[in-house]
């Protein structure tokens, strides 16, 4: 990662020449499209967890709330692993001079940046506060706030 990017993602306000300043982007389009992974996978495995056990008979809440948290943290391990193969072939595809311009791009898209910050923020507190649990759902408040926000804010 490099000084810009950090700075930017956190919200600090840079210059125009600071931001053309893209030391890593490979690194920095592979750490994004983890990033979309982990949180698509949560997602998924939220809602197809509990699928699956009322597939299989459950009925309960209890069971049906635990089957969500362990779809929702299975989801961001596949997430995790997948992550990197997917921004690999993705870079491939790119070449070096548009990574580099998608990576310079996404510097400036506040929607994406909106998002990445509620997914670090909520997906670090839930786990601080929670455990597994409380980054399920830390990832899937964010993942809902920040479609909310980028609809009314667009």
């Amino acid at each position: 990662m490099s000084g810009p990017w950090i700075k930017n993602f956190v919200g600090v306000r840079q210059s125009d020449l600071e931001l053309l300043q893209v030391p890593n982007p490979k690194l920095e389009l592979g750490l994004h499209v983890t990033i979309k992974t982990v949180q698509t996978g949560t997602l998924i495995g939220t809602l197809v967890g509990p699928l699956v056990q009322a597939y299989k008979g459950a009925r309960d809440n209890d069971t049906l709330i635990q089957a969500a948290i362990n779809g929702g943290w299975i989801g961001a391990g596949v997430g995790l692993v997948a992550g990197p193969l997917l921004a690999i072939q993705h870079i491939h595809s790119l070449g070096t001079i548009r990574t580099y311009d998608r990576c310079y791009r996404l510097r400036f898209d506040g929607k994406q940046l909106r998002a990445d910050r509620l997914f670090a923020v909520a997906a670090a507190a839930g786990y601080a506060i929670s455990g597994p649990a409380g980054f399920v759902l830390g990832v899937d408040l964010a993942a809902l706030a920040s479609g909310a926000l980028n609809a009314i804010l667009k």
